[in-house]
């Protein structure tokens, strides 16, 4: 292309954006806000996986798998760490040798051969500290609330130096002092050849293009399919997530949260290739012009394409600063205080993804808008079919198969919003027949016959309306869902008055005691927990008395036998077990007597009585919480609160925290889904101010006949309407179908638990309220748009 050519393309392109100010505007605005969505959602990601970089526990930094066995011990790490310098097993960078276990003192301790920990050349926390300069006392790190006295701890009657404290890991906040693995086997004792598993550092030949993805897009890994080492005969290969379900958690989250904040993204996507079609109407004349002087039509697509990309410069720099408001914001709802005042800086990969998507919305907006006006004809019918078979298939696939994962069961959501979205073109042309027998005012019959008379014009707009419209309903329901099972969840669970916590540890069992004669109290009921490890994945044991009072709170109607267990949901999933099947805890055949949610609990749980516990662990049982119900006067509870050892906490404190974590938590979806609703109504806006461009001799004829503006706005009107009803009529099926897919399919694939489809009618009053609103404010606004001076429209 000559410079004469490219300096005449622009000059006309930015004379042309000129003179369409509203819709140059409404497209900045639109692809603004896209980026503003995944900007927001991006930068949210990296501060989260930060934030849980920083909480990972000392001896699991760098870590990948764990590998583990029945009665694991140091020969069949010795023989593993030959096979793997045999080169037996590929990809594997690193062999760490663990032993783990709970001290008197109710303090999980980790014990891990530091000398191999080296290796891995990441653990910060233990190589600076040690220096392995010769001392007399072990060392320990500790985290999770561990109070040191004068810098030392006395584990099991070890003495350990404190050289390293964090306040808290993923470990569900339980207590942590992280040791040598000869100073563990000395605390823990038994039999000093045993071992609890082998922590792995692998990297296959997609690692590298894992972790660029997961820069690229924060949570992406929790969708894709994993690799693992194959140690080979009979060790068990776990990720990392089993060690630190926190961190798998939260990828699952941000994972959810990007493929949600790429909502907005698709709908300007839309929205620039409609508005696209709209300019090149209008610059027919023109184009015509710069034919006829010798431009090629090459060289007019191109020149077309650059001024849609000069239009995105600014707004991916407002998006990228507006996005980076947004998190900060999102991170103040989310996180409250630990977040608080935070603020958020621009990373190189946020500004290279926010580029490459604004270029790629103005470039694929722009080459399709180009290739819809000079296509030949219509499509085949053929390729419509083919598409709707390819999409029905991949959605079939995505739900039959559950080894699809997060990554393929959206897949199937975004081929079954396409599919919805690309049925209203041929819903507009099937209605002509219907709308032309409708009888009524002349501006009443037009208002609804231009509508099928033009669906090429109209139909972009209502399939980004019902898209983002049916997002916000299925995410609405499913938050609905989710809220009802979450609050009857509360309900049973928190059926005593008082929750009391021993903050040294051990010690509710004298308490109950204390407490159990003075009046008002009832119901007392004692409960701790111990870490265990069932098929070499770490579970919390939760034990105490049983009867059916207390078994009622995980849904059981009777007393918990002895050789009985409750079983989280996930990891009754993890495991493969239902209701009634048995299995093998420790050297005991146990049955399953019960599934209870785990919503947002760090680790999986098995509920146990005593007398189970009590042959599972090692040494004496340790009793830390403490539960009662109240009805006396208040004095107990304001004696327990006086006191430095216990935490206390009322029933409706922590249901009243619990909603507001809750409320806080969602509220992201909802502004995601906000954003998209309102880039849907700025193409709308769009569409319809393009169509009333498009139809001004129609509009002159009907003036000169005495049809002023009330006939204008009142057709305007209509149109919109019927858009919207259209969009609505569409988004309802496909919102709910939706909302069953999150609730039975995407949460058990990301968290484990699913969560009952209650298929309500309040969660979609909102998103309808507003879409009708902006249905009429964009049908009203459309009305009064009036081509600039000189503007000469094509026909549609």
């Amino acid at each position: 292309m000559s410079t004469s050519a490219v300096r005449l393309l622009v000059i006309s392109g930015l004379r042309f954006l000129r003179r369409a100010k509203g819709s140059s505007l409404s497209v900045y605005f639109g692809l603004t806000l896209g980026i503003v969505s995944i900007t927001g959602v991006h930068l949210l990601g990296e501060r989260v996986t930060a934030s849980l970089q920083q909480l990972t526990p000392a001896h699991l930094a760098g870590i990948t798998h764990v590998l583990t066995r029945e009665d694991l011990n140091v020969r069949d790490y010795v023989a593993l760490r030959d096979a793997w310098r045999r080169g037996a097993m590929p990809g594997v960078s690193a062999l760490v040798p663990m032993r783990e276990g709970q001290s008197r003192e109710g303090i999980n301790v980790v014990g891990t051969d530091w000398v191999a920990a080296l290796d891995l050349g990441q653990n910060s926390d233990i190589s600076p500290s040690l220096r392995f300069e010769p001392s007399p006392t072990p060392v320990a790190l500790v985290s999770g609330g561990v109070r040191p006295r004068g810098g030392e701890l006395l584990l099991n009657g070890v003495r350990v130096q404190v050289v390293s404290r964090s306040p808290a890991t993923d470990t569900g906040g339980m207590p942590m002092a992280a040791v040598d693995i000869g100073t563990a086997m000395a605390i823990l004792g038994g039999d000093p050849s045993h071992l609890d598993g082998v922590l792995v550092r692998f990297e296959d030949g997609w690692s590298f293009w894992r972790a660029a993805l997961e820069s690229a897009m924060p949570g992406i890994s929790a969708g894709l399919p994993a690799s693992a080492p194959d140690p080979g005969g009979s060790w068990r290969v776990h990720a990392l997530a089993s060690e630190a379900p926190m961190r798998g958690l939260a990828s699952a989250v941000l994972f959810n949260l990007g493929a949600l904040g790429s909502l907005a993204l698709l709908v300007a996507l839309l929205l620039m290739f409609q508005s696209a079609v709209i300019w090149l109407r209008r610059q027919r004349a023109v184009h015509g012009a710069l034919t006829g002087i010798g431009v090629t039509d090459r060289e007019l697509a191109t020149g077309f394409v650059l001024l849609l990309v000069l239009l995105g410069i600014p707004a991916v720099a407002s998006g990228l600063w507006t996005g980076r408001w947004l998190c900060e914001q999102l991170l103040g709802v989310m996180a409250g205080a630990s977040f608080a005042a935070t603020t958020v800086a621009l990373t190189t990969a946020v500004v290279v993804k926010a580029i490459l998507a604004g270029l790629a919305v103005c470039v694929l907006g722009g080459g399709l808008a180009w290739w819809w006006e000079h296509r030949a004809g219509h499509l085949p019918r053929a390729l419509g079919l083919t598409f709707g078979v390819a999409a029905l298939g991949l959605i079939a696939g995505s739900l039959l198969t559950s080894a699809s994962g997060l990554l393929g069961i959206f897949a199937g959501i975004f081929a079954a919003a396409l599919l919805a979205a690309f049925s209203v073109l041929p819903l507009l042309r099937r209605l002509k027949s219907a709308i032309a027998r409708v009888r009524g005012p002349l501006w009443w019959r037009l208002g609804l016959r231009e509508v099928v008379w033009y669906p090429d014009d109209l139909a972009v707009a209502c399939a980004a309306l019902s898209l983002s419209l049916a997002v916000s309903i299925g995410v609405g329901v499913m938050v609905d869902s989710f809220r009802q099972e979450f609050t009857a969840l509360l309900d049973q669970r928190l059926s005593a008055d008082v929750f009391v916590t021993m903050v040294a540890g051990d010690g509710s069992e004298q308490l109950a005691v204390d407490i159990s004669a003075l009046p008002g109290i009832s119901a007392v009921h004692v409960s701790g927990e111990i870490p265990i490890r069932v098929d070499g994945l770490p579970v919390q044991l939760a034990f105490g008395a049983m009867p059916a009072m207390q078994a009622a709170r995980y849904g059981l109607t009777r007393a918990l036998g002895d050789n009985e267990i409750l079983l989280s949901e996930g990891l009754a999933r993890r495991l493969g077990l239902a209701i009634g099947a048995t299995m093998t805890l420790g050297a005991r055949q146990v049955t399953v007597a019960g599934v209870f949610p785990g919503y947002g609990e760090p680790a999986p749980r098995i509920v146990a009585t005593t007398a189970l516990a009590r042959g599972l662990a090692v040494g004496r049982l340790r009793f830390d919480r403490l539960s009662f119900r109240n009805a006396g006067s208040g004095a107990v509870e304001r004696m327990l609160r006086a006191r430095d050892d216990v935490r206390v906490q009322r029933a409706a404190d922590i249901r009243r925290t619990a909603m507001v974590t809750f409320e806080s938590t969602f509220a992201t979806t909802d502004a995601l889904t906000w954003l998209a609703l309102f880039v849907a109504a700025v193409a709308l806006f769009n569409a319809l101010a393009g169509f009333r461009l498009n139809q001004q001799a129609t509009g002159k004829l009907l003036e000169t006949l005495g049809w002023g503006w009330r006939w204008s706005l009142g057709a305007s009107a209509v149109r919109a309407s019927l858009l919207g009803l259209i969009a609505v009529l569409i988004a309802l099926p496909l919102g709910y179908w939706l909302a069953w897919v999150l609730c039975s399919e995407v949460n058990p694939r990301a968290f484990g638990w699913s969560i009952g489809f209650l298929p309500a009618w309040r969660p979609v009053l909102v998103p309808l309220a507003l879409a009708g609103v902006a249905v009429l404010l964009a049908g009203v606004t459309g009305s009064f748009v009036r081509a600039g001076q000189g503007q000469r429209m094509g026909g549609s």
